[in-house]
């Protein structure tokens, strides 16, 4: 996670980024889109800059009421991460699954592992070919590929499959056609109905990757950080993340059986409801920094909370975002420092008044 000024300068990031690696911060790679765009901007997958892992940058612009950008919030989503999850998906015989991002670099190996070196010369004019039609399915080098664009993204999913194996439940049917002439109308519109079924059920198969596939909000669950988004109609809950659900329950005040996405925003105990309110009638931002509270199992709990107002270029209203991030171990840690330190002061002034009443007491 992250979060810059206007021009794009880093101010500060988790995990954070090395003073000597700062220059290795570059906003060009996603400034200008996210400040055209009035939802959250993907960017190319580009190295990290705290470890040089292949990730992606999901940033949006932080408006003031005016509409004029205030600086960037965004998150680094690993690619590598997103591999694992497709991985567990179940696809057809032979299909090799790729993600291209919106610069025509592919994501991933064929094991699903980060993309790190050029793409093949053959491969990239696949992929140029593909990103011409951006829909549809073509046939090269005995292999067919279906691709789909990811909605706002400018990303696009491919799967190929060999033809052999995607046709072949076809060509078996027909191997096995030996009809004599009197049942050739019977057979032959048997054989099209049987067909035409095994075309949709390889399109229906065709569709359910492309779903699968496509880079969706579910990537954001591993986040430390409580995120989520408030409908500013109905003020419940339309996204959330697993961090944010579970801290709703553990110190929140949410039910244990009650689902995040039916509750509204003053059932959750962490910012007070008017403040909530204050955020979304007159856009002012909303901090507290290291506030404690008692969780269920009667541990206290140091959190910082920060609420935002999101809006358009056109001034429409899009929510509250919600971020809420736990400081316990922070403070934890500086409290057992300063503990540390004032014993340290406290044994030095203890030594110093001995030596000072030995060298006064007469047999000195």
């Amino acid at each position: 996670m992250f979060m810059t000024d206007v021009d794009g300068n880093l101010i500060a990031s988790l995990p954070a980024v090395a003073q000597a690696e700062n220059q290795n911060f570059s906003s060009a790679l996603w400034r200008e889109g996210a400040m055209g765009s009035p939802d959250v901007y993907i960017s190319p997958v580009h190295p990290r800059p705290t470890d040089g892992r292949m990730a992606t940058a999901i940033v949006g612009a932080v408006r003031t009421p005016e509409g004029n950008v205030a600086g960037y919030l965004g998150v680094w989503v690993l690619v590598e991460r997103m591999g694992k999850r497709l991985s567990s998906i179940d696809v057809a015989d032979h299909a090799i699954c790729q993600v291209v991002d919106q610069a025509g670099a592919p994501l991933f190996t064929k094991n699903f592992a980060p993309f790190t070196g050029p793409a093949p010369p053959r491969l990239t004019k696949i992929i140029d070919e593909i990103r011409a039609l951006k829909n549809g399915a073509i046939e090269r080098d005995g292999n067919i590929y279906s691709f789909t664009t990811v909605d706002n993204t400018g990303w696009m999913t491919i799967v190929e499959q060999p033809r052999a194996v995607a046709y072949k439940p076809v060509r078996d049917l027909f191997d096995k056609i030996s009809i004599p002439a009197l049942w050739l109308i019977v057979v032959t519109f048997v054989a099209a109905l049987v067909a035409g079924r095994v075309a949709r059920r390889q399109a229906e198969t065709t569709r359910r990757i492309e779903r699968e596939v496509i880079f969706n909000e579910k990537i954001l669950a591993n986040m430390p950080s409580g995120i989520a988004l408030i409908d500013p109609e109905s003020r419940h809950f339309l996204q959330a993340n697993q961090a944010f659900t579970e801290m709703a329950k553990r110190f929140g005040g949410l039910p244990e059986g009650r689902d995040i996405y039916e509750a509204i925003y003053d059932e959750v105990k962490i910012a007070p409801s008017e403040s909530i309110e204050r955020v979304l009638a007159f856009g002012t931002p909303y901090q507290i920094v290291e506030h404690a509270f008692v969780d269920r199992d009667g541990m206290t709990r140091f959190v910082n909370v920060n609420l935002l107002r999101l809006q358009t270029s056109e001034q429409t209203i899009q929510g509250v975002l919600y971020l809420v991030e736990d400081k316990t171990r922070d403070m934890t840690l500086r409290q057992e420092l300063i503990g540390a330190n004032a014993a340290k002061d406290h044994g030095g002034r203890t030594g110093s008044q001995r030596r000072r009443f030995a060298r006064c007491s007469p047999g000195a």
